[in-house]
């Protein structure tokens, strides 16, 4: 009885060292998804901002080939 009591006691040792490791890693993984969605964000923003641009910039030469200017 006491040998099953010792491992059992060192199975849970073991089991509790995983489970840590194991939240750890998921939270390293959870806050890499957070930095993506930043970022992905971010690239979003800056295709708007393109685009605004390049529809309001006043110094676009016309193109030669159009005469309606």
């Amino acid at each position: 009885l006491a040998d099953l009591k010792e491992r059992t006691s060192y199975v849970s040792q073991q089991l509790s060292s995983v489970v840590s490791a194991a939240e750890q890693n998921l939270k390293q993984m959870l806050s890499g998804v957070e930095n993506l969605r930043v970022m992905s964000q971010v690239l979003k923003s800056i295709d708007k901002v393109t685009e605004t641009e390049e529809n309001t910039n006043p110094s676009q030469k016309p193109d030669p080939k159009n005469n309606n200017s």
